[in-house]
């Protein structure tokens, strides 16, 4: 397996320019000029240092080409995505509110390379995962982007703190008998 990523993360791929980068190179300008500052501006930070983001992300690079080619689906996360704490409401937020669609069209767009980001299947599948491998790199405790969904779905929090429990109507006679303390006969109640 070292010998498959020393050989990976030496090859080369051009630009449209006709530049070479390996594929370090290319993530770490990625990282460091298009993702950090773009979920910076977006109210996001990561849960490490710029450089543990790379690191993170060329693991996830190397598995889902790994599991590209096996026809597998990848869903490798990292560390922090392993321990991190979320809910169906934070990921929802991110890719639909936070982070649409466009935002990773764009750093496609500006950081176009051979395989990576242009035009094949490989590319496009890739791109529509990396939203979900960069979700899990994030703190979300210490965004300030979850606070505004915090205040988006505050609404519904309080309205389950003002409702007052309701009993249920209980119209079975064996029921009614075996709970005299817990529920209340009224008149709509029949018995047999």
């Amino acid at each position: 397996m070292e010998y498959i990523w020393h050989s990976w993360i030496r090859g080369y791929y051009r630009t449209e320019g006709g530049e070479y980068y390996t594929v370090a190179q290319w993530v770490e300008s990625l990282i460091y000029e298009g993702l950090v500052p773009e979920m910076k501006k977006r109210g996001y930070v990561f849960s490490t240092n710029d450089h543990g983001v790379v690191n993170t992300f060329l693991n996830y690079l190397f598995h889902f080409e790994n599991s590209y080619h096996t026809m597998k689906e990848c869903r490798y996360i990292g560390k922090h995505g392993r321990e991190m704490d979320w809910c169906t409401e934070d990921y929802a937020y991110f890719l639909d509110y936070a982070c649409p669609p466009f935002v990773w069209e764009q750093l496609r767009a500006q950081f176009p390379i051979e395989h990576l980001s242009d035009e094949s299947d490989f590319s496009q599948r890739l791109w529509n995962d990396i939203p979900f491998a960069v979700f899990f790199m994030l703190d979300l405790k210490n965004s300030p982007s979850s606070s505004d969904l915090e205040n988006r779905i505050a609404w519904l929090d309080t309205d389950e703190e003002e409702e007052q429990p309701r009993r249920r109507h209980i119209t079975d006679p064996y029921l009614l008998d075996y709970g005299k303390d817990r529920y209340k006969y009224t008149e709509s109640d029949t018995r047999l």
